[in-house]
Parts: structure tokens; C-alpha cells; sequence
């Protein structure tokens, strides 16, 4: 498990310094003054990979608190009502 915490780790970070580039670039083009289109363009794609890593930690995290009542011998409704206010801070 550790070994695809530390996968899943590395990928979050992989994915977060590409939005960290494509957040430069945005920089760069409206100093350059590029069309608003092509900014708009650049800024639904950074947005898309944030929720893709949001969307990425949500699940695992719902898994972990799955998981966790499971082991506990506990009803999952308990990980859902722990997950949910997690969930709604990102919808």
C-alpha cells in the first residue's frame, strides 16, 4: 500500500507542476497580450487538470474512509457522512 501511496503521491505532484506551468504561461500571455480566447482557452485547461486532481484525491479518500468503517466492522453510511462535507467543499 505504501508503495501506491507513494505512486499516487508523485503523480499529484507530476500533475500540479504541470498546471503550476501552464499558470506561467497565462502570465506570459496576457503580458504578451494574446487574444482573450486563447487565455480563456489556456485558463479551461488549467481548470480541468485541477479537478482531475482533485477528483483523484476525492476518490481515494472516500476508498480510505470505506475501507476504514469496513475494517471497523462499522456501517459505511459513517465514511459517507465523513466524506460528504470534503465533497461539498470541492462542488
Amino acid at each position: 500500500m505504501a508503495t501506491d501511496d507513494s505512486e499516487f503521491r508523485e503523480e499529484l505532484i507530476s500533475r500540479m507542476k504541470k498546471v503550476e506551468g501552464q499558470a506561467r504561461g497565462v502570465q506570459r500571455m496576457i503580458a504578451e497580450g494574446r487574444s482573450c480566447s486563447d487565455v480563456i482557452v489556456q485558463l479551461g485547461a488549467i481548470k480541468s487538470a485541477v479537478e482531475q486532481v482533485a477528483v483523484g484525491i476525492l476518490a481515494r479518500y472516500m476508498a480510505e474512509c470505506i475501507e476504514r468503517e469496513h475494517a471497523e466492522g462499522k456501517d459505511v453510511s459513517a465514511a459517507i457522512k465523513e466524506f460528504m462535507p470534503v465533497f461539498r467543499k470541492f462542488s
